[in-house]
């Protein structure tokens, strides 16, 4: 084969999936991980170090929330350094800022401390999820994009109840030791919290081995660092064989997509507000912000911890769920400052449902469409949840709460569909203000649902999942990506390694 001048596309179909494909799958889940680490740890920590530090319930409820509030924050401005300064160079600042200040909230001296120090990671963390997503689908095959954003969106999933099991072993240690020139006391959740900042060391030193986006480095003009980097994925993915890779050059499709890095976030927030990109912006954005799954599954430690210490005295067997919570909140014995095993457990059990679920769904989406994918599940989700309260019996009530929460996975759709639509130079960014609106609403969501779950349970359950919903509605602007699916880009066939069929 004669090398030839061809667009990154067909360049990146000879580099192939191989061995680096598969090692940046796998790196882009790691940094996912450490994400979920920063932002989202407090679900763990807020009932371990309750005592400690001394919080009620009005004061979890902010340690919860602000985390979320910190990501808001700093989510455009890290979209807008990914689409100008570069997706890598972005992330490993991210990471090592990130991970740092994590680490230090482990010596935070009382709970304002540690809420202000985790705010202030979330926001250096919060480009994470979009820049290491976008990073991914612009390194490999168009026929295996949709296949790694949703294999990374089920490590994503799983990454809470990868905490649970981090937090199995520590938490019922039970040991204090004193510092005395802090003044504190070194206790189970602070060495939990010190652990969930090595996620993010791991990504950086990892990272630092890896290439930029071809794609990003093309549409800034260096075609002939594009070529490189190609090179280099295709030598790790053909590792062992003396095959090159057969491409002379490679070129933009359209010369318009190029990235001006001078342009300011005013003027690459601009094209969002006019057409074409205004009405995809608003779909995917709200979208986004209806995933109210979220909320409940921040609460999810809480919950389960409340669950099983009523069911584990054998009363409350034919309770549904808000009621065992209710009940749970007037228990002096669940403001200690430990988690139940089996509930962290539980918490583990739900996230890998989730997981296999996200799993499960793949080798069908070539056939149904995203677009419907996103639809029926969002449906049967959201109905389960309004079922969650009436069926009066705590195991049955529970398992439709898991069925509700596996209606997360919709995030994964959501991203694969961004990623699609929005072009090169304005992808990061369009990522980026579409997961904003989900951690605004979020925000906001989980300060509601903490007030509901405590006076209004019932009603809070129908409100968010009645929301959530309606989405499927939302979800019907959208086109059925299927009539522009072909068969190279078949799930089905990614999945398992078959060969197209020939429709000649």
């Amino acid at each position: 084969m004669e090398p030839t001048v061809l667009p990154l596309d067909a360049a990146l179909d000879r580099v192939g999936f191989g061995l680096y494909s598969c090692m940046l799958l796998v790196l882009t889940g790691m940094i996912i991980i450490s994400f979920s680490f920063v932002v989202y740890s407090n679900t763990v920590l807020i009932p371990l170090s309750s005592c400690e530090l001394n919080t009620n319930i009005a004061q979890r409820g902010l340690m919860a929330a602000m985390p979320s509030l910190g990501s808001i924050v700093g989510a455009i401005f890290w979209g807008y350094l990914g689409d100008t300064k570069g997706r890598r160079k972005m992330l490993l600042i991210s990471l090592l800022l990130g991970a740092g200040l994590n680490a230090l909230s482990s010596i935070s001296l009382n709970w304002i401390m540690l809420i202000v120090i985790q705010s202030v990671s979330s926001v250096l963390v919060s480009g994470q999820y979009p820049l290491s997503m976008t990073l991914l689908s612009e390194c490999v095959p168009l026929d295996k994009r949709n296949l790694v954003l949703i294999l990374v969106t089920s490590i994503f999933l799983f990454s809470q109840g990868l905490m649970a099991v981090i937090a199995i072993p520590i938490a019922p240690l039970g040991f204090s030791y004193y510092m005395p020139f802090l003044g504190i006391h070194w206790t189970p959740w602070r060495a939990i919290a010190l652990v969930y900042s090595i996620p993010s060391v791991v990504s950086l030193v990892w990272l630092f081995f890896m290439q930029d986006s071809p794609k990003f480095v093309l549409e800034n003009d260096q075609a002939e660092r594009a070529l490189k980097i190609l090179q280099s994925i295709y030598k790790v993915n053909n590792l062992g064989s003396k095959k090159t890779l057969e491409v002379a050059a490679v070129v933009r499709k359209r010369q318009s997509e190029m990235v001006n890095q001078k342009l300011s976030l005013l003027e690459k927030l601009k094209p969002f507000i006019r057409p074409p990109l205004r009405r995809k912006i608003i779909i995917i954005t709200t979208l986004y912000a209806f995933q109210f799954m979220w909320p409940f599954k921040v609460w999810l430690p809480t919950i389960a911890n409340q669950m099983m210490s009523i069911i584990e005295t054998g009363k409350g067997s034919d309770l549904t769920l808000c009621r065992i919570i209710r009940l749970s909140f007037k228990d002096p014995s669940s403001d200690d400052c430990s988690l139940n095993t089996t509930a962290l457990s539980l918490v583990m059990t739900v996230c890998a449902v989730q997981s296999l679920a996200n799993l499960t769904f793949t080798p069908f989406l070539n056939r149904v469409g995203r677009r419907n994918m996103v639809i029926m599940i969002t449906s049967f989700c959201g109905i389960s949840g309004i079922f969650v309260n009436i069926m009066p019996h705590a195991i049955t009530s529970f398992l439709l709460f898991t069925i509700q929460l596996i209606g997360m996975i919709c995030m994964g759709y959501y991203t694969a569909i961004a990623v699609s639509v929005f072009p090169t130079a304005y992808r990061a960014m369009g990522v980026t203000i579409a997961v904003t609106g989900n951690r605004i609403s979020m925000f906001f969501a989980i300060q509601i649902l903490n007030y509901m779950l405590k006076h209004f349970c019932e009603v809070g359950f129908f409100i968010f999942c009645i929301l959530f919903t309606s989405s499927s509605l939302i979800t019907l602007l959208l086109p059925d990506d299927r009539i522009s699916m072909t068969p190279r880009t078949s799930i089905v066939h990614s999945v398992f390694g078959l060969k197209p069929p020939n429709n000649n």
